[in-house]
């Protein structure tokens, strides 16, 4: 099963496979050019950041966030945290 990301004009920017991450207390991962990814907390605590964006966004187990523009997102786990993305 892959996902379909779009750039602000509609056309595909990747095909990104829907995956499963698990990331140690204060480990990173980050998304680029990702608008319309959904990141799905299954266990632990998540704090997302999107490139321009002010917000801080913190997901606890079963919480999602799409994201919703494209440059750098980063993922963060305040506890071990596992999560997956797919589409929105």
């Amino acid at each position: 099963m892959s996902t379909l990301c779009l750039h602000e004009t509609g056309r595909p920017a990747a095909v990104l496979p829907a995956a499963r991450f698990t990331l140690s207390a204060g480990a990173t991962t980050r998304f680029e050019d990702r608008r319309g990814l959904q990141i799905i907390c299954r266990r632990g605590a998540l704090w997302i950041t999107q490139s321009g964006d002010p917000r801080d966004i913190l997901l606890l187990e079963g919480e999602s966030f799409v994201l919703d523009r494209n440059g750098r997102a980063v993922v963060q786990a305040l506890r071990t945290a596992e999560f997956q993305t797919g589409a929105a």
